[in-house]
């Protein structure tokens, strides 16, 4: 995030320059907002959904995203993922 930048404002920012996805504050939502201890250091993690009525082309930048994909929730359960993408799949499974 930007100094002074919201995170709603700084997802849709790295969506469009990092994978090219256009996205509205309107048409995200906030499903986990945490303090995280990841590569020892504590992080604030703040993660938001964004449903799409079709699946959008992905336009990797490959600076910072060299990689992306989609899959299935249970797809990702059994990848190494970061520990709080893990927890918001599993509730979502419930």
């Amino acid at each position: 995030m930007k100094r002074k930048e919201s995170a709603v404002n700084a997802v849709i920012r790295e969506l469009k320059e990092e994978i090219g996805i256009m996205a509205k504050p309107g048409e995200l939502e906030l499903v986990v907002d945490t303090q995280h201890n990841w590569e020892n250091r504590e992080d604030h993690v703040t993660i938001f959904t964004l449903r799409v009525n079709e699946k959008p082309r992905i336009e990797v930048d490959n600076r910072e995203v060299i990689s992306a994909g989609f899959y299935s929730p249970t797809e990702v359960l059994n990848m190494n993922v970061f520990p709080p993408i893990l927890s918001c799949i599993e509730q979502s499974e419930k």
